[in-house]
């Protein structure tokens, strides 16, 4: 069972900072529903490889759900959606039986994968996504809606992909050709690796 978090979001980033604040603020309302689970938020000013590295993951060592709120490639994590603060993998104790769970856009292509080495698990999307310009409350629901799956009902991340991909496919049967397209490319795109069919809370 995962007791320990840590939320890492980027709201200063020049394009989307807002909208990852409302992920935050979404994230942290739920996991306060679990006692049990222990949290740190860490802000733009500190979404740095160095003080990750050095000064914040070797002080967890207990397995840690990971929520990133940021812009982010195939193989890793942006701070304005241009500097790398967390690349291929998570190198510490807690990523062992932890879990990444990534809003970022491609990062299940190859980071994602690679967690699996370290005995960790992944939820997130493998191609470019989009937020709707008008409709950023219906892109965080979708966005976040696997981790209200996986936090407040204890699903499994087949599960909670399920139950994502569901929430996406009501959205685009109620928004208009434009949109629709932009939620059906996110939808397709989640992927998770590692320990698929149990919960981690």
């Amino acid at each position: 069972m995962i007791q320990n978090s840590i939320l890492i979001c980027d709201e200063q980033d020049a394009s989307l900072g807002s909208y990852f604040k409302t992920c935050l603020d979404y994230a942290e309302a739920l996991i306060d529903t679990k006692d049990i689970i222990k949290k740190e938020c860490i802000s733009s000013q500190y979404c740095d490889a160095t003080f990750l590295d050095i000064a914040l993951f070797p002080k967890h060592k207990e397995k840690t759900l990971f929520v990133i709120m940021t812009h982010g490639t195939i193989n890793c994590f942006l701070k304005n959606a241009s500097i790398p603060f967390i690349e291929d993998t998570i190198n510490c104790e807690c990523i062992n039986g932890g879990l990444v769970y990534s809003i970022a856009c491609s990062t299940g292509e190859v980071f994602g994968s690679k967690i699996v080495e370290k005995n960790g698990s992944f939820y997130g999307y493998n191609k470019p996504v989009e937020v709707l310009p008008q409709y950023q409350k219906i892109s965080r629901e979708c966005d976040m809606w696997g981790l209200h799956g996986l936090v407040a009902k204890n699903l499994s991340l087949e599960e909670a992909k399920k139950e994502a991909q569901e929430k996406y496919s009501y959205y685009i049967d109620r928004t208009k050709m434009l949109d629709a397209a932009r939620l059906r490319k996110a939808r397709d795109s989640i992927v998770i690796h590692g320990n698929t069919n149990h919960s981690f809370f």
